[in-house]
């Protein structure tokens, strides 16, 4: 659909009625042959949705998916549903404000006014455009593992405690590792017999 309406633009666009490198490269065509690439997805899914719905899918089937052990593991700390639907409402908000700021608030009246960029004003522009790629991109790739860093509890990192026993016969004390610890080559510490003093 996309490469029907970018060619046939193109042909009505050009004198002769030809589709050509010149024409495809014009503004017109590759404006709506990417506005139907976009909409057409969007179209077919409502489409096909609507003329074959799927009638035996049943939204609170999604509740009741098996649990390993069927233990529901506790939430953590704000995970509980307020908390997530504070978050959620939250994140609508943030993406409505974004989305007239970057399609409504900021492109629409330098199109109304029908000026022309100069070069300066085009270098910021796409100066402006990678500082926000870039920005999108570090958010997207740090910030995973440095929330994994930060909510990382100390005691998970912490060795294991070790107990003091004493060796009456040698007048020493050794280190062992605690109730549940390992020894040497993965195995647990062998016990310690005692020692009969002698007569």
């Amino acid at each position: 659909m996309a490469f029907v309406t970018w060619f046939s633009v193109a042909a009505a666009n050009d004198p002769n009625g030809e589709v050509t490198i010149a024409s495809t490269n014009s503004e017109d065509p590759m404006l709506y042959g990417n506005l139907m690439a976009l909409g057409c997805g969007g179209v077919i899914a409502l489409g096909g949705s609507l003329a074959f719905p799927d009638t035996e899918f049943r939204w609170e089937m999604l509740g009741r998916i098996p649990m390993i052990d069927d233990v529901m593991p506790e939430p953590a700390e704000g995970e509980d549903e307020a908390s997530l639907l504070v978050e959620s409402g939250r994140a609508k908000k943030q993406a409505g404000l974004l989305s007239l700021l970057l399609v409504v608030a900021w492109p629409i009246p330098m199109y109304l006014s029908g000026a022309v960029m100069g070069s300066t004003g085009f270098a910021l522009w796409i100066g402006l455009a990678i500082l926000w790629a870039l920005a999108a991109a570090c958010v997207i790739v740090l910030l995973p593992p440095l929330e994994v860093l930060w909510t990382r509890s100390p005691s998970d990192a912490s060795p294991a405690p070790q107990a003091t026993v004493e060796n009456p016969a040698a007048g020493s004390q050794q280190m062992q590792p605690a109730a549940g610890g390992s020894g040497p080559g993965g195995g647990k510490a062998p016990e310690q017999a005692p020692q009969e003093a002698a007569l």
